[in-house]
């Protein structure tokens, strides 16, 4: 992407694929979490806490799961 890229004409698509790809440790796409999220859907949201707790112990954001109650 060169200075001459248009970011803003771009930008929702860029957004879409960020939104729409799978997550390499944890196998669900930011979407899919949040849509876990959003219909409190803990059994979804307990698979991709603890598939990335398999990989990352150190590095996740323990915040978010404790807002979602289920550490």
């Amino acid at each position: 992407m060169g200075e001459n890229f248009d970011w803003i004409k771009n930008l929702d698509k860029l957004i879409s694929n960020i939104n729409n790809s799978q997550h390499r440790i944890t196998g669900f796409t930011p979407k899919e979490t949040q849509t876990a999220f959003k219909n409190d859907n803990k059994g979804g949201l307990e698979k991709t806490y603890e598939k990335e707790m398999k990989i990352k112990k150190p590095n996740i954001s323990k915040e978010v799961f404790d807002v979602l109650g289920i550490l």
